[in-house]
């Protein structure tokens, strides 16, 4: 296995070839265990997503984090102009509170369809017009009501 500076190198020398490749001027990958995001900006702002078709990111990423103290995932910004490539790592409170995080938004974008959805249906289903306000009092022909009867 070789040294982590060994390997920052060859991850740096994939990661610039990857975005060369797509025409980008920056990029960010973030890893964490068995999960690799990979993605670029070209210089007229488009996002391109990338991918790692032979793992070989993915394996000397991971044999860098395995090297490093309470490290779990990292997150790698790239400015290919400047020749920057800056890591960050991950740890597992760290991911944890993230995935925590994520669960909360999703729960609360749920909710807040369903109440939306129920507030459209709602009006959907409301009587408009003159008879909305006797809505209930209707009853069939040629019956009276129990305060005509006599």
């Amino acid at each position: 296995m070789a040294n982590p500076g060994e390997l920052r190198i060859l991850i740096n020398a994939l990661i610039k070839e990857q975005l060369e490749k797509f025409h980008c001027v920056r990029g960010k990958l973030r890893y964490q265990p068995n999960v690799l995001s990979f993605s670029g900006i070209r210089e007229d702002g488009k996002p391109v997503l990338m991918w790692d078709p032979n793992r070989r990111l993915s394996l000397l990423i991971s044999q860098f984090i395995d090297g490093q103290d309470d490290w779990t995932g990292l997150t790698i910004n790239v400015d290919l102009a400047g020749g920057i490539f800056e890591y960050d790592p991950l740890s597992a409170p760290q991911l944890y509170q993230e995935e925590k995080r994520r669960e909360k938004e999703l729960e609360e974008d749920v909710v807040k369809r369903r109440d939306e959805r129920r507030a459209e249906l709602g009006l959907r289903t409301a009587v408009f017009g003159m008879g909305a306000g006797v809505q209930g009092l209707r009853r069939p022909l040629g019956t009276r009501a129990s305060s005509e009867r006599r």
